[in-house]
This record gives C-alpha cells, structure tokens and sequence, in this order.
C-alpha cells in the first residue's frame, strides 16, 4: 500500500489533481490510499469540482478538519457570522448554492446583514441543507478523526489534550481568540491513551490546536518516544520553524519536517501550493517532487 496524504484543499480542485498527477497518484490503483488530513473546502473558488473529484475516489481516509465543523455550525446558524466570512464558509454555501457571494457585501465586511441579506441567507441555507455536499459532510460514516499507519499518525491539526483543570473561565478569556487555540501550550496535558479515551468535545478542540507549540513544549514526547511520527495540515508549513526549529521562516511552502513532525499545509488559497506526502512500502516518506524527506 502507498499513501498519498493531502491536507488544506480548500476548494482548490485544479492545484489538488496538478499536484496528485505529479506525485503519480492513480485513483484507479488499489494499492493506492488518498488520505486527507481535513479542511477541504473554504476560501477557494472549486469547492463542486473539488467534491466531485473526491466522491468519486473510492480508496480514500477522509479526516475530519476544523472548516468542516463550521460548515457543520453554518448549516445551523440563524446568520452567518464574521468569521464565516473571513474564513470562506460564506463563500462555499454560496457556491453550492448557486448565488454570488456580492448578495452579502455588507455581512461579508462585518457589517450588521440588510433585510435584503437575511432574506437570500435564508434561501442560501435552505439550498445548501438539501444539497449532496452537506449530506456528505454530515455523515459520520464518512468522516474519521484521525489515521494511523504503521509509526505514522495522521490528524488534521493534533491529537487531543486536556486543558489544566485549574484554568478558570477567566483565565481561558485572557486568551480567547479561537478557544483553545490560542492558550499556551504550558496549559495542556496529554492524554496518554487518546486513542481509546479522547471525548468527543476534546477531539473538537484537537482540530484547532496549534501543533507547532505544542510539539515544541513536548506534548507528543510520549508518542515520539515510541518512534511515531505525527503528520498534520492545518497551520501552515513555514509557521513551524521557529517554534520547533529556532530558525527563521523561510519564504516556502514546502512541507516542514522534523524528527517526529511533518506539517504539509501548504497555504494553497494564497500561495498555490499543494503538497503531497507520499509513504511507501518501505514506509520511506516523499514529496510530491519525489524528494526524500524521511
């Protein structure tokens, strides 16, 4: 079996298959397993070719990323809020339905919506609950939180924790931004038997944690010292360095590795850059250029 892991497609169909032929991704051989490691649609302009592509692999791991519990949350929501505007949800609800995202300028800058926005959410939101596509994202059936393969865990952004008991509600609001994710690392415990253990409120959370401060104040030492190799998307690749390498960023967006990390959110929707992690037989890691990396 050969792996081929992407993470972060976000609704960016044509790099995707440009950079899956590049890495001789055939969807069409059985030893072949697509992995994505979450966040597939959001802030690109593909989001259908991109879920028609992906419905018709049939050997695939789909893990589930922090863009699929907004497009979950919006699905609910009375109106959309800022955040779904600054991270594309907004965008992807309105090309599945069909309608210009210019129907929302004002709700798109922040602004409180017009009546005439209230009435196209509504239509907007009706269309996208009876669509394919969030039928698709609702399934659990078609959804996991992470992948393991031999020494290699594959996740959307980390495993879970746990937040130190002691922190109060006032302590998280200090640091509230994307809660939990922007609280210190020195706050979190890992959960040894995360596989078995982890609630479904603290795998909700794993989807935003920042990986980067967290592996650099060692809370996957437990899972390193059993030689495992965590492989993440979610944050992007060159925001690795300086926490776990002490080096400044360089300007890439080439996947970023480490003893027992590699990150490969390549930052597509802004640079066009889609990686591609290829395991092997050999369990021997590649990129897409066929570049040993591991």
């Amino acid at each position: 079996m050969k792996l081929f892991c992407v993470s972060d497609i976000h609704s960016s169909y044509t790099p995707l298959k440009n950079a899956l032929d590049k890495a001789n991704f055939n969807e069409n051989d059985p030893n072949h397993l697509l992995i994505v490691c979450g966040d597939v649609f959001d802030r690109g302009h593909e989001t259908l070719e991109v879920y028609e592509y992906l419905k018709n692999i049939k050997n695939k791991i789909m893990i589930q990323g922090n863009h699929e519990l907004l497009f979950k949350e919006l699905l609910e929501a009375e109106l959309p809020g800022r955040h779904d505007a600054h991270n594309g949800t907004l965008d992807t609800f309105c090309q599945i339905a069909g309608v210009p995202i210019g129907s929302f300028d004002t709700l798109a800058r922040g602004g409180w919506p017009t009546v005439a926005e209230k009435d196209a959410w509504k239509k907007v939101q009706a269309k996208v609950k009876k669509s394919e596509i969030a039928e698709w994202i609702c399934n659990k059936e078609n959804w996991v939180d992470y992948y393991e393969f031999d020494k290699f865990i594959i996740t959307h952004a980390f495993i879970p924790t746990k937040l130190d008991p002691t922190l109060t509600k006032l302590d998280i609001e200090v640091y509230l931004s994307y809660y939990p994710y922007r609280i210190p690392a020195r706050y979190y415990f890992p959960i040894l038997n995360w596989r078995t253990e982890a609630t479904e409120d603290e795998w909700y959370w794993a989807k935003w944690l920042d990986a980067a401060d967290l592996y650099a104040h060692k809370k996957f030492k437990a899972e390193a010292d059993n030689d495992k190799v965590l492989i993440v998307g979610h944050k992007w690749c060159e925001q690795f360095y300086g926490p776990v390498s002490y080096k400044k960023a360089p300007l890439t967006s080439e996947p970023f590795c480490s003893d027992h990390l590699i990150a490969i959110d390549g930052r597509v929707f802004d640079t066009g850059v889609m990686n591609v992690l290829v395991i092997n037989e050999k369990f021997e890691v590649w990129d897409k250029n066929q570049t040993q990396l591991m």
